[in-house]
């Protein structure tokens, strides 16, 4: 299958739909199609049973629906445009994620690479329809990567362990950190990669994944760009790292100032505010001149400068905004409509384009 065909079926295939939750209506791989078979049916129940009580476990520690993907072999797009899926074997698990490189891509220009995380209960595949991603590094020619988190469906309803949260992948402690070490590595095996400019971006349980990357990994990291995320983990020490942070005022999810959600799935939490996050990193990159505010109808945006390393932190508050990714899709019909005042993708994409690694 050509990889923009296999693509194609990737992003089409959405048994519980995009953005919403239902049951899953196609039979379990291995088990005939064959519906008017006695053995069929009694096999077919057995596993709806079992999906139904997996779903209603999970359900209750999903954030987001992003979709679902799909998993196949791994099909390298080496030396070319298109759209891949990769796995990999990381402790004893094996996890997946879709390769978008742009048009024109010929495999010898290095270039930046962004890195998007799905929200809790998402897909790689959800992100790609969710942010735009796709579409702005073909006009802006980078690399844009959607991983996979873990779960029991394996390719539904997956999660991030960012620290307090969240699911199966936090219950069972997930080594989400050597998961993203591991498919940079292969990534800079198959695609000529600007190790200077690699950037991470992702909405509620992956934006609280983007800033845990950040403290794990800032090593190889030159900025994270956190949508409706939160700082909840303790950071080692390590280098300055570039953030733009992206977060609404009317966010009932992950509260701005922190605290414990209004609306949540799952155990309660308690998040950081979107002002220790910011105060955090400015200490770490050693921001030291004057805080620069602007503000219109629909954003306000407060610049730290002066910080080391060519690093910049600018956080990104949108009136009115909910729980959503900035000029993108709806996450669920559960969850809030997004801002189309401002774009996160763009604006993202501006920040990391000056911000490489030093």
């Amino acid at each position: 299958m050509r990889s923009r065909d296999l693509t194609s079926a990737v992003l089409a295939r959405r048994p519980l739909g995009a953005g919403s939750f239902g049951l899953v209506k196609a039979a379990s791989p291995g088990i005939a199609m064959n519906a008017t078979s006695p053995i069929n049916l009694t096999r077919n129940a057995s596993v709806a049973t079992t999906r139904m009580a997996s779903l209603v476990h999970l359900l209750s520690i999903a954030l987001l629906a992003g979709g679902a993907t799909l998993h196949v072999p791994l099909v390298h797009a080496e030396g070319g445009p298109g759209d891949s899926i990769g796995h990999l074997d990381v402790d004893r698990r094996e996890r997946t994620y879709l390769v978008h490189a742009p048009s024109g891509y010929d495999g010898k220009a290095a270039l930046p690479i962004v890195i998007v995380l799905h929200g809790g209960g998402g897909s790689g595949a959800g992100a790609v329809r969710l942010t735009g991603m796709s579409a702005k590094a073909d006009r802006e020619k980078f690399l844009a990567v959607y991983p996979d988190g873990t779960g029991p469906l394996r390719t539904r309803l997956l999660t991030w362990n960012s620290g307090n949260c969240c699911g199966n992948a936090m219950n069972a402690k997930v080594d989400d950190v050597a998961f993203i070490r591991a498919m940079l590595d292969r990534l800079e095996r198959d695609h000529a990669i600007d190790t200077k400019r690699i950037f991470v971006t992702g909405i509620s349980n992956g934006g609280m994944m983007a800033y845990r990357l950040a403290c794990e990994m800032s090593d190889r990291i030159a900025a994270i760009a956190p949508v409706a995320g939160a700082q909840n983990v303790e950071c080692p020490a390590g280098g300055p790292v570039s953030v733009i942070i992206f977060h609404g005022t009317k966010d009932q999810n992950v509260l701005l100032d922190g605290g414990e959600p209004r609306k949540h799935f799952g155990p309660l939490r308690t998040d950081r505010s979107v002002a220790y996050a910011a105060s955090f990193w400015a200490a770490r990159n050693g921001c030291t001149g004057q805080r620069l505010h602007q503000r219109t109808a629909s954003l306000r945006t407060e610049a730290y400068t002066e910080c080391k390393d060519g690093t910049g932190i600018t956080v990104n508050i949108v009136e009115n905004g909910g729980h959503a990714w900035p000029g993108g899709e709806r996450m669920s019909p559960v969850l809030d409509e997004p801002s189309h005042e401002v774009s996160a993708t763009d604006l993202m994409w501006a920040f990391f384009a000056i911000h490489p690694k030093r």
